[in-house]
């Protein structure tokens, strides 16, 4: 870091302002990666990328694996709330 007290006060103010910007785009970045829409597009593409063979389209042997256990899961959870 440069000597502190050669600084002038335009320049700590300079360095102040510039400091915001920094912070105000990293605070614009999180929000953008938070937000509600872009968790679910981003979790959307996740999903259809592990059900997708090596050429892109749907593998139906990864298709029907999902189906399997989203079926399980339907099914323990009918029973458990029998219970």
């Amino acid at each position: 870091m440069t000597d502190q007290t050669a600084r002038s006060p335009e320049q700590i103010e300079a360095e102040i302002a510039r400091a915001r910007d920094d912070l105000a785009d990293s605070i614009d970045v999180i929000e953008n990666r938070l937000r509600p829409a872009n968790l679910v597009a981003a979790a959307k593409a996740k999903a259809v990328g592990l059900l997708n063979g090596p050429d892109g389209s749907l593998d139906p042997k990864r298709v029907a694996v999902a189906a399997g256990i989203g079926l399980v899961l339907v099914t323990y959870l009918v029973r458990r709330r029998r219970l």
